[in-house]
C-alpha cells in the first residue's frame, strides 16, 4: 500500500497473489467504491466455497462476526484479501501490524467513520504453494486475536469487549450452523 501511495492514484485494488481471487470481480468492487463506499471487500463467505475447509470457513465467519461486534457494523468477511479502497482511506488507515492487515484495515476504517461495503465474490482453489499466514486454523486464530487485541487497545475502542464479542460470535455462528444443518436433513 505504501508503494501505491507514491503514485498519483485515486483508488487501490488489493488482491492476494495466491490465485484464489477471480480478476472478473475487481470491476464490481471498484464500482462499489465509485458509488460511495470508501472500502469494498470481496466476501467469500456468503456460502462455503468448495475449496475452503469447514474449520477454516467456521473460523473466518467467527472472526468476521467478532470484528462486527467490536466495531458495531456488519462485517461479512474481515479476512478477505480482495478489496478496493480510496486513496484517502489508504492515507488515513495506515497499517501498523506485522501479521495481517485485513482485520486492522476494516477496524480502523469503521472506527474513523469510513463506509465499508461487501460484495459476494468467487473463491478459487489455490493455484500453487501454501499460505504463509495459515499454518493451522488455531495458530492463525491466536495471531489474529493478539493483533486485534493490541489494535483495539491502541484505538481505545473497547478491547475489553473482545472476549464477549468472541463468545457472542461463537454462539451466533453455532446457532446459524445448527439451523442450516437442520434445514438440509
Amino acid at each position: 500500500m505504501i508503494t501505491a501511495l507514491t503514485y498519483d492514484v485515486t483508488h487501490i485494488l488489493h488482491v492476494d497473489a495466491d490465485g484464489q481471487y477471480s480478476p472478473a470481480d475487481a470491476l464490481g468492487l471498484l464500482d462499489i467504491v465509485l458509488n460511495g463506499a470508501d472500502l469494498a471487500i470481496g466476501s467469500r463467505l456468503w456460502n462455503r466455497p468448495a475449496c475452503m475447509s469447514r474449520p477454516r470457513y467456521f473460523a473466518n465467519r467467527l472472526f468476521s462476526r467478532a470484528v462486527a461486534c467490536l466495531i458495531g457494523i456488519p462485517i461479512l468477511d474481515a479476512q478477505s484479501g480482495y478489496r478496493v479502497f480510496t486513496r484517502e482511506l489508504a492515507d488515513t488507515c495506515l497499517i501498523s501490524g506485522t501479521y495481517t492487515y485485513t482485520q486492522e484495515q476494516v477496524i480502523r476504517a469503521a472506527h474513523l467513520g469510513y463506509v465499508v461495503s461487501f460484495m459476494p465474490i468467487s473463491f478459487l482453489p489455490r493455484s500453487s504453494g501454501r499460505s504463509r499466514l495459515i499454518v493451522s486454523v488455531p495458530t492463525y486464530a491466536a495471531h489474529v486475536l493478539i493483533a486485534v487485541w493490541r489494535l483495539t487497545n491502541a484505538l481505545g475502542i473497547g478491547h475489553l469487549r473482545l472476549p464477549a464479542c468472541l463468545i457472542y460470535a461463537f454462539v451466533i455462528e453455532c446457532r446459524d450452523r445448527h439451523k442450516l444443518e437442520g434445514s438440509t436433513r
